[in-house]
């Protein structure tokens, strides 16, 4: 999920479905990196591998801030024979929209909702006559767009209290930041996510041999830089970075706060790493510094 508004996807954070959901756009390239690797490494395996769903919200601010079209255009057609899917969402098209056309033209469904106009509808549908400037009779109101035509639909809302009773996780690993990755991988499974990543709930984590059947991967991305600049902080090798929730953090939490504040020594780039993108863009508030603050105290 590419978005420069990361409260739109916080429910999302903890999900155990879920690698990661990533506010910063310098983080999405090198995800986005990344999954071209393990693109190209997947092809050459006979072995069934998960699915990696990648959900890029926002694809036109995402070309505007990150040199990703390239690679974004390999993902976009070679992607889904490894196992790597693309769902991209953008409310315009113009010129970065036809930069990003080498995406969009592998993109092979369309779900379009209702456009300000017959042009707009003929911009967004790729056909004219699609009638999606008539759209928005009743919530949910769309057009799917396939090689086989066009079928007028209602997608259906899920609440964030449904999402709410999925299984959740802390864990979360980003191994398109890890400082130097071996030869061999030896920190990825042959499926390309992290070994001991958590899975279905606390009782299930994906082991160097096995792994899930399906597996979505939600990158998101915001418009904000770690300490001023627009490289992200030192990875470490230790404590993998995860997201807390917005309230006071209860012993793991802090006891993971306190190894954080260890390896990288600095209390912004602590709050940040736990609280960015939750509570607000830098993760720094009076009430995060205290529950920092209170986690240090503590050890």
């Amino acid at each position: 999920v590419a978005t420069f508004k990361p409260k739109d996807w916080q429910i999302c954070v903890n999900l155990a479905h879920t690698i990661a959901v990533i506010t910063d756009p310098h983080e999405s390239a090198r995800m986005i990196s990344w999954l071209v690797d393990l693109m190209h490494r997947r092809t050459q395996q006979s072995k069934e591998i998960p699915h990696l769903f990648v959900f890029l919200d926002d694809l036109l601010n995402l070309l505007g801030v990150a040199a990703v079209d390239d690679r974004l255009a390999q993902l976009a057609s070679l992607g889904r024979g490894a196992g790597i899917h693309l769902i991209i969402g953008t409310q315009r098209l113009g010129e970065k929209g036809a930069a990003g056309s080498l995406v969009t033209g592998n993109v092979p469904a369309r779900l379009v909702f209702g456009t300000a106009d017959a042009q707009d509808a003929a911009l967004f549908t790729g056909r004219g006559g699609s009638g999606a400037e008539r759209l928005g009779l009743y919530p949910g109101d769309a057009l799917l767009v396939t090689d086989g035509g066009t079928q007028r639909l209602a997608v259906g809302y899920i609440k964030d209290a449904h999402l709410q009773t999925l299984p959740q996780q802390l864990d979360v690993r980003r191994p398109w930041l890890e400082r130097a990755v071996s030869a061999s991988h030896s920190e990825v499974t042959h499926t390309g996510i992290p070994t001991g990543t958590r899975l279905q709930g606390s009782n299930s984590v994906l082991s160097p041999t096995t792994g899930p059947s399906t597996i979505p991967l939600m990158a998101a991305r915001g418009g904000f830089a770690f300490n001023g600049t627009s490289e992200a902080p030192p990875r470490h090798p230790g404590t993998q970075p995860i997201k807390l929730p917005d309230k006071a953090p209860d012993a793991e939490a802090r006891a993971y706060l306190r190894r954080l504040y260890e390896e990288i020594g600095s209390k912004n780039k602590v709050l940040l790493l736990a609280w960015g993108g939750v509570i607000n863009e830098s993760g720094k508030t009076p009430k995060s510094k205290r529950w920092l603050d209170e986690a240090l105290n503590e050890g």
